[in-house]
């Protein structure tokens, strides 16, 4: 008595599907007799000698005549560990010679996980972080975080390089370029700096490390693990040789792990480094050594580094040597020589012949002295040599530039002085002696005279002819 409407209640029936089980027969010739037995009693290790998901899931056929085949036994916790454990051992040593566990992957720079922005604000919400633990007391859990962190400053260090690469092809490229457009044997194309915000990533990145490397090592104090510390701060003094947290933390691990002399010479460098001003440094040397030993030592490292800041300033101060650039220039003619005379088949020849016989050519003076011997149309003789380059026409005009600068401000200087001290005096050398206290006369053979003119006269200074 259902009612045959919309919403009443009808009789429903299940789909009958016909499953099929594979007989055992046909597994047996795919996989091999006893494929459903476990190859041995403990379960992890049948686990790891499965090859088909068959044996992993312990799956038989469909059989009536099947008995039940009981489970391994259960291993309490400290066996399992202890079997787990050798088993990770012995996958440890199976994977030693390979590089990685997964294949690697490819670097992708345009990531959102290879932007170095995003690689910082990770960096920082780990130091963040590791921060925190520390002052909680979880120190552990600290270095956790700043190896987490030093891990992403490797990865931001890959991607830096990978672009400086990237920028060093690309200038490469162009240089290539532009010698073949202007049909050069070599390139001279300049590389251009690095853009503004590559170079500041380079730097944000050098400070994430060194920070991340001591809060490492100040965790590592904590945990009291000295070769931790160590190597940790070794690497933050391989960024900064003059970084005193760093200094300070090596020393005090090495001290206590019992190594007192390389804590006593970075205890010294601390005191170097801060220019005497260390207390902390000072402080931990009183109670290595006797008051007057260090007093002593300071003495002797303070005249050494008077010495040696006296020197820096005397070598300031020195003047550039004019002649090393004028050499350096010289030698990259002669190289640019020696590659032409190559191409053109002919002889090497050395630096000296080279002088001798060729070095003229660079001299715009020299070159016109050598016109003049040569007529300016064609004769008997030829046509004139070495026609005027574009380079020899600056010279001329930058040399008469300079001249025309030089007397200027010479003269400049001279009414500078007249008005500064008054007229010139008229009174002759031998009427001011007298007054002056100049009595004695210049007397100089001929072989003085001349080297007084190389030297002196040549330079504009007439002192008394």
């Amino acid at each position: 008595g259902g009612r045959s409407s919309l919403f009443a209640p009808q009789p429903m029936e299940f789909e009958k599907i016909m499953t099929f089980t594979m007989p055992p027969k046909a597994l047996e010739e795919h996989y091999g007799p006893g494929w459903q037995v476990p190859r041995a009693c403990n379960y992890i290790e049948s686990l790891s000698r499965c090859r088909n998901r068959c044996q992993v899931l312990r799956v038989l056929p469909w059989d009536p005549t099947a008995l039940q085949r009981p489970m391994p036994h259960v291993l309490p916790w400290e066996e399992f560990r202890s079997d787990i454990r050798q088993y990770r051992i012995r996958y440890a040593k199976a994977m030693a010679d390979e590089e990685s566990e997964v294949p690697p992957k490819p670097l992708d720079l345009y990531k959102i996980e290879s932007k170095p922005m995003v690689l910082f604000q990770a960096a920082e919400i780990c130091k963040n972080e590791g921060s925190e633990r520390l002052k909680n007391g979880n120190a552990p859990g600290a270095l956790d975080k700043y190896d987490e962190g030093l891990y992403i400053m490797d990865k931001c260090k890959e991607v830096l390089v990978t672009w400086r690469l990237i920028f060093r092809q690309i200038h490469a490229d162009k240089a290539e370029q532009n010698r073949k457009d202007r049909g050069l044997r070599f390139a001279d194309l300049v590389e251009p700096d690095m853009p503004r915000e590559f170079r500041t990533d380079e730097a944000e990145e050098r400070s994430m490390r060194l920070a991340l490397l001591l809060n490492a090592a100040h965790a590592g104090l904590q945990m009291e693990k000295w070769d931790l510390v160590e190597s940790r701060a070794s690497l933050a003094l391989d960024m900064d040789p003059k970084n005193l947290k760093a200094l300070y933390r090596r020393g005090t691990a090495r001290l206590l792990a019992g190594h007192q002399d390389t804590a006593k010479a970075d205890f010294w460098s601390m005191v170097r480094v801060s220019n005497f001003e260390s207390k902390d440094a000072i402080s931990q040397l009183l109670k290595l050594m006797p008051n007057e030993e260090v007093q002593r030592q300071m003495r002797i490292l303070k005249a050494a580094m008077d010495k040696k800041s006296k020197l820096g300033a005397l070598l300031i101060e020195m003047e550039v040597d004019e002649r090393v650039p004028l050499q350096d220039e010289r030698y990259q003619r002669y190289m640019a020589d020696c590659e032409q005379r190559k191409v053109d088949g002919q002889r090497e020849i050395t630096f000296d012949d080279w002088v001798r016989q060729y070095e003229w050519r660079y001299d715009a003076e020299q070159r016109a002295q050598a016109r003049k011997a040569w007529p300016e149309c064609f004769s008997h003789m030829g046509a004139a040599p070495l026609p005027i380059e574009g380079w020899e026409v600056d010279y001329l005009t930058h040399k008469e530039i300079d001249k025309i600068m030089y007397h200027r401000e010479s003269s400049a200087l001279a009414a500078r002085k007249r008005g500064r001290e008054g007229p010139v005096s008229t009174e002759t050398v031998a009427e001011l002696a007298p007054r002056c206290g100049f009595q004695c006369k210049l007397e100089v053979d001929k072989e003085d005279e001349s080297l007084l003119r190389d030297a002196v006269v040549q330079r504009g200074y007439h002192y008394w002819w």
